[in-house]
């Protein structure tokens, strides 16, 4: 299942997706997949974009079960992620996960990277004798939960004083066993992971690396009463009470007063770590009263106020991600520009650097999929420029998350030729090659390849041999071209779901293809 509808309503339910390169893939669409079964998959869900809401499904044996990409704001509701390489992988993503169950994931049961900031919360509780159950994290996997690239997933993270209790409540349970970690934190900034179950009866010691807080656990709690004593673990900071605060105000549709509270850390502390869930909480808070203007000019704002501290830099890479979002190439890939520049003069931001030159990349190939519908050379002129950022991560950055990700992904087809066999490489024979995605909900590329300069003509037909779509161009030049096909007919009204025959027809060459609409 492909689509790429600008946020339009996408839903399915109760469908198998099986062994395909991606299961189901969309970008920008606002997408619904309920009781949905992925399996043996390279990605069994990728979304780019997109908001993206998840329940009842399950992801198995893929190597990525769900692959969430500059996307926010999502949720993640019952869901089972069993023998995947990654349960979840959140590349500058979020969203709210309740009630999902990860199972012998082998790399790690959740992935965050680049400013990622999922939450894995129960808000407000109610103080009950007993909580319930949130998600459950175990077995087989080498990370339960693998935070990185200035990312900030939220396990767990309460206030208490004499007379109060309050905050996130994680009520997770960690089940790791063997080698494995519970939760591993290689980013700058804390991770919050308090009142959460660990081990086989909850009450086992978390097996964590780096910076992550995990006191009070459940069972140190008095519910109705107070924490017992903290065994000296360190407890939350005045920023970290603030972060807190904010997103108390957050959950209680607060908005405006999250987002000044926000505004107020990163002025108190606008080079520390904690500018990274700062920046991402202040675009989530935006993004829930629907006002792309004031994301842009508050980030804006906290740039040229601090141009060269923590705050300033990844609120003006946040821009791009936001410009992109609505559509805005131009002005992403303007702001893309500098924010590559600033990371690429400073070796100490090699990872940013690589993470900033491959969303550049990312909207070259979302420019690709998204140009006109008639005879262009347009799709191939991005789609270089995409491969091209691909491959100089590899070449200039090939030890940063962002070169691994390229090298396992097979969504990225980067090939292995110099610039020189790009340009001048042409097809020996004439082709049609087999369309993608096929099958298709909106649109659909047609690609072909021409060994000399000739006049071309793509015909739609139907399954009964009615012509229903036509494209046809004189001295079309040499080599492989491509042009997207919207699904509509030749009155410009929606095709009905079905399967439709492709064909192309030059002077010396007649070839035919199936495609198949689903709707």
């Amino acid at each position: 299942m492909y689509t790429s509808t600008y946020h339009s309503d996408i839903d399915v339910t109760y469908c198998d997706f099986t062994n395909n390169i991606y299961g189901a893939k969309d970008y920008f669409s606002d997408v619904n997949l309920t009781g949905c079964d992925f399996e043996d998959n390279t990605y069994g869900a990728y979304f780019y974009g997109s908001k993206v809401n998840l329940m009842d499904c399950d992801f198995e044996d893929n190597t990525y079960g769900a692959f969430i990409n500059y996307c926010s704001n999502h949720s993640f509701i019952d869901n089972y992620y069993n023998g995947n390489s990654y349960g979840i992988y959140f590349n500058r993503s979020g969203g709210s996960l309740k009630g999902n169950n990860f199972s012998c994931n082998n790399s790690a049961g959740i992935y965050c990277t680049n400013y990622s900031d999922p939450m894995l919360v129960i808000a407000d509780y109610s103080n009950s004798p007993s909580p319930e159950l949130n998600n459950i994290i175990s077995g087989g996997s080498h990370y339960g939960v693998y935070n990185s690239g200035n990312s900030s997933v939220m396990l767990g993270m309460i206030e208490y004083g004499p007379d109060y209790l309050w905050g996130y409540f994680g009520f997770n349970h960690f089940l790791s066993w063997g080698a494995g970690y519970d939760v591993y934190n290689a980013s700058s900034n804390a991770v919050y992971a308090e009142a959460n179950w660990w081990g086989s009866d909850g009450y086992g010691s978390p097996r964590t690396y780096g910076n992550v807080y995990t006191f009070p656990r459940v069972c140190d709690i008095n519910f109705g009463g107070l924490p017992k004593s903290s065994s000296g673990e360190q407890k939350p900071d005045t920023l970290d009470l603030l972060l807190l605060s904010a997103y108390n105000l957050e959950m209680k549709s607060f908005y405006p007063k999250a987002i000044k509270v926000l505004n107020d850390i990163a002025d108190l502390a606008p080079d520390d770590a904690i500018a990274y869930p700062v920046v991402s909480s202040l675009v989530r808070n935006y993004q829930q009263i629907k006002n792309v203007d004031k994301i842009i000019n508050n980030l804006d704002n906290l740039h040229q106020k601090y141009p060269e501290k923590r705050i300033g830099i990844s609120a003006f890479d946040y821009s791009v991600t936001i410009s992109a979002g609505e559509g805005d190439f131009n002005e992403a890939l303007s702001r893309s520009e500098k924010v590559i520049n600033i990371y690429t003069s400073n070796k100490a931001y090699n990872e940013e650097a690589a993470w900033a030159i491959f969303e550049q990349g990312m909207i070259y190939e979302t420019i690709a999929t998204q140009v006109g519908y008639g005879m262009n050379k347009t799709t191939d002129i991005y789609s270089n420029l995409s491969q091209k950022n691909f491959l100089r991560i590899q070449s200039e950055y090939p030890e940063t998350e962002a070169a691994k990700l390229i090298q396992t992904g097979k969504d990225i087809n980067i090939k292995e030729m110099t610039e020189e066999t790009e340009q001048n490489a042409g097809p020996e024979k004439f082709a049609l090659y087999p369309a993608y995605p096929n099958p298709f909900n909106s649109s659909t590329c047609i690609s072909f390849g021409l060994p000399e300069e000739t006049d071309v003509n793509i015909i739609i037909y139907d399954i009964l041999g009615r012509e229903i779509w036509s494209c046809k161009q004189k001295n079309f030049s040499k080599g492989k071209h491509s042009i997207i096909w919207d699904g509509m007919n030749s009155k410009g009204a929606a095709v009905s779901t079905g399967m439709y025959i492709v064909k192309i027809v030059t002077d010396k060459f007649v070839k035919s293809r199936k495609v198949m609409m689903l709707k």
